[in-house]
């Protein structure tokens, strides 16, 4: 589908049949075989042709990390990733059937498929910054709901409260086989190794993309359906999609509000960039047993802005 989240792909054997083009796999002689500047400089014209960078690379991640899962005694650590795939599912489950204003760019079957786990929490790819927030709060909703005994109580209590920590980064993303490589993993996994406090830290380009296309992240719970049409890339009517967090004419947001701090520069392999800490606090609406509405307020991040 051409609004799917597209990264670019290559296999082991589509790079190599390539390189068999330009370069030679064995070249093993008594003499030095080093290629002149001139043949150098055609192998790596061709090869940045090959790998050029389309739009269609850069992409969101939401990581989720679930805090000192290390700190569990076996028999915690064996339950837990249960837990997490438990709330990926039912967020999964409800960004698709309640979201559709950000899901109708996915599929579900891949959307599960290309899910990254860790084994104590996972990446996920995004077409944007946007779509990653949404998922996030809907994921942290669930938490909330496990944290405060509504699902599995008594498996929480033998548990005690689970702690996430989260980032999102926007950058270039590809896969080799089945696995991905870019800075967009690479600097959301190094963010997060490096952030002590369970927060939720975005990079200076989720940043930007938020300031471009919403007037800046902390305009959230002001935005109304109408303002996200430019992103809207199969032409929907908006008033077929749905939305629990963004507003419209008839309906409040469903984020109360958003706070962004501007941290430091963090390195990551020689390259700084700059990083921000967000605080969001958003109601989701839940039915129960009873078939009633009931409403829970949530806060994703906090607003310690020590360094990382």
């Amino acid at each position: 589908m051409e609004n799917d989240v597209i990264i670019n792909q290559y296999t082991y054997q589509d790079l190599k049949s390539f390189l068999e083009k330009i370069d030679s796999s064995v070249e093993i002689t008594s003499a030095i075989n080093i290629p002149n500047d001139e043949t150098q400089k055609n192998f790596e014209h061709d090869l940045r042709d090959y790998l050029k960078c389309s739009k269609n690379q850069i992409k969101s991640v939401l990581g989720i990390d679930i805090y000192r899962y290390s700190k569990f005694d076996i028999q915690q650590q064996t339950m837990i990733p249960f837990v997490f795939q438990y709330l990926m599912k039912m967020t999964i489950n409800t960004f698709f059937r309640s979201e559709t204003l950000f899901s109708h760019r996915y599929q579900v079957k891949e959307f599960r498929e290309e899910f990254i786990d860790t084994g104590d929490g996972g990446f996920i790819t995004f077409q944007n910054p946007l779509d990653a927030v949404i998922f996030s709060m809907l994921f942290n909703a669930y938490l909330h709901l496990f944290n405060s005994y509504h699902l599995y109580p008594k498996l929480r209590k033998y548990l005690g409260p689970i702690t996430i920590r989260y980032a999102i980064t926007f950058d270039i993303l590809y896969k080799i086989d089945s696995k991905f490589y870019g800075p967009a993993i690479i600097n959301n996994a190094r963010i997060m190794s490096k952030d002590k406090l369970n927060r939720l830290i975005i990079d200076d380009k989720t940043y930007e993309w938020f300031l471009l296309n919403t007037n800046g992240i902390e305009n959230l719970p002001h935005l109304k359906k109408i303002a996200l049409d430019h992103l809207n890339m199969q032409n929907l009517s908006g008033e077929n999609l749905l939305s629990s967090a963004i507003g419209d004419e008839t309906k409040t947001s469903g984020i109360r509000y958003v706070y962004c701090q501007k941290l430091e520069k963090i390195l990551v392999k020689e390259d700084n960039f700059e990083i921000f800490n967000l605080t969001i606090q958003s109601y989701c609406s839940f039915w129960d047993s009873q078939h009633r509405n009931i409403s829970v307020a949530s806060t994703i991040g906090n607003m310690n802005c020590s360094g990382i």
